[in-house]
């Protein structure tokens, strides 16, 4: 369980590049990514999970099987935001009371 974090990008978690992560069975409550100094695009973004991977990259991957409960970001992704590689998701994912301040209460991506 992670509960009450606070982080400028992925309140709990920060992928950057992952190689067949997963994530099973975990709970997400309360967390936090806020956008502090403005110099990084990526602040305040993915209150839970901040999930990054490349074109490039076949073997980039990331499985989620979690409940996301009251988790915020400042500007995009108030569970969690990936930019290529949509994670897969597992049968008992859950959003509950996710909010962003742009948008993406739950979920937000770059479109493809």
């Amino acid at each position: 369980m992670f509960t009450n974090l606070t982080a400028e990008t992925g309140g709990a978690l920060y992928l950057d590049h992952p190689q067949s992560f997963i994530v099973s069975n975990c709970t997400f409550k309360n967390l936090t990514a806020l956008n502090g100094t403005g110099l990084n695009d990526m602040q305040g973004v993915g209150g839970a999970i901040f999930y990054s991977c490349s074109f490039y990259e076949p073997n980039c991957a990331l499985s989620v099987d979690a409940s996301f409960s009251h988790n915020y970001a400042s500007v995009k992704g108030g569970a969690i935001h990936w930019d290529y590689n949509e994670p897969v998701w597992g049968r008992s994912v859950s959003f509950e009371e996710n909010h962003a301040g742009w948008y993406g209460d739950s979920i937000s991506c770059y479109a493809q």
